[in-house]
C-alpha cells in the first residue's frame, strides 16, 4: 500500500518544511510516499494566507524547485535565505512527484518540469505525453486510470458503517459541492441518497472489495481517504487494517 498526498496544495505551504515532513514519512514507511502537487483554486484559501491565485504557477514551480533542492541534503538558497534539510528520503533521488491539473497548460508544465501528471480529465494526459515528446523527455509516469470513487471504507457491516460515517461523508461532499457550484442558484445540499447514488463513496465488505478489484483489473487503483471529513482516526485505521488482513493477501496471491 502506497501513501499518497493527493493533492497537496503546495503554494499554501513552506516547501522547506514540506520537504522535511515528507522525508520523515518516507523514512518511517520505508519508501512508500508519493506526492501529487496541486496549485489550488479557492480564492478564499489563498487570501487567508496572504497570497493570490494569480501567483499559482510561479509558486508551484518555486516550491517544486525547493523540494528537489532540499531532498539532496545539501545546503541551498530559498528566497535569499540559506536552507538545508538534513533528513533525506529513502527513495532516490526523492519520492515520486506528480502535478495535478485540469488544463492543457498544467499538462505542459508537468512535462517541462519532468514530473508525473495526474489530470482531472482523462484526455489531458495525452497533452502531457505530447509535450514530453516535443521536449524530448520521458513521461514521469504512465497514464493512471481515472478514479471511479473518491472514498473507500472496508467494513464487516457496511450499513452500520454508513450511519457511523455519514456525517463525515456529507461534510466532505457538501464542501466540495459548495466550492464547485458556488455561483449556482440551485446549490441544494447533498443528502445520503445523493452520496449512495453517485458511487463516489464506497463502503464494502472484504469480499465486495475483492470483487471490485477484479473488475478494475491489474492496472486499477483502490484509494482510501482514512481521515475524510474529520473522521476518527480509529475508524480509518480499522478500515485499513481489515483491508490489509482480508483483502491484500488474496490480491497478492492472484497477482503472482
Amino acid at each position: 500500500m502506497r501513501i499518497r498526498a493527493r493533492a497537496f496544495i503546495l503554494p499554501l505551504h513552506d516547501p522547506v518544511r514540506v520537504a522535511e515532513d515528507v522525508a520523515m514519512v518516507d523514512q518511517i514507511s520505508d519508501g512508500r510516499v508519493e506526492l501529487v502537487i496541486g496549485g489550488g483554486y479557492l480564492q478564499t484559501e489563498f487570501a487567508m494566507f496572504g497570497k493570490s491565485l494569480a501567483d499559482r504557477p510561479s509558486l508551484v514551480e518555486e516550491g517544486i524547485g525547493a523540494l528537489r533542492s532540499a531532498w539532496t541534503g545539501l545546503p541551498f538558497v530559498y528566497r535569499g535565505r540559506p536552507a538545508r534539510v538534513g533528513l533525506k528520503p529513502v527513495q532516490y533521488p526523492h519520492p515520486p512527484l506528480s502535478l495535478g491539473g485540469s488544463s492543457a497548460p498544467a499538462a505542459r508544465r508537468a512535462a517541462r518540469l519532468q514530473l508525473g501528471f495526474e489530470p482531472t480529465k482523462a484526455h489531458l494526459f495525452q497533452a502531457y505525453v505530447e509535450e514530453c515528446s516535443r521536449l524530448g523527455v520521458t513521461p514521469g509516469q504512465r497514464a493512471r486510470p481515472m478514479m471511479t470513487s473518491k472514498f473507500l471504507h472496508i467494513s464487516t457491516n457496511p450499513e452500520a458503517s454508513w450511519q457511523q460515517l455519514l456525517p463525515h461523508l456529507l461534510y466532505d461532499a457538501n464542501e466540495y459541492h459548495r466550492w464547485l457550484s458556488a455561483e449556482s442558484p440551485n446549490n441544494k445540499p447533498l443528502d445520503e441518497g445523493d452520496l449512495r447514488a453517485s458511487g463516489e463513496y464506497l463502503i464494502l465488505t472484504p469480499d465486495e472489495c475483492l470483487a471490485r478489484a477484479e473488475e478494475l483489473g491489474e492496472d486499477g487503483l483502490l484509494e482510501f481517504h482514512p481521515l475524510v471529513g474529520g473522521l476518527d482516526p480509529k475508524l480509518g485505521w480499522a478500515s485499513l487494517t481489515l483491508f490489509a488482513a482480508e483483502v491484500m493477501p488474496t490480491l497478492d496471491c492472484r497477482s503472482r
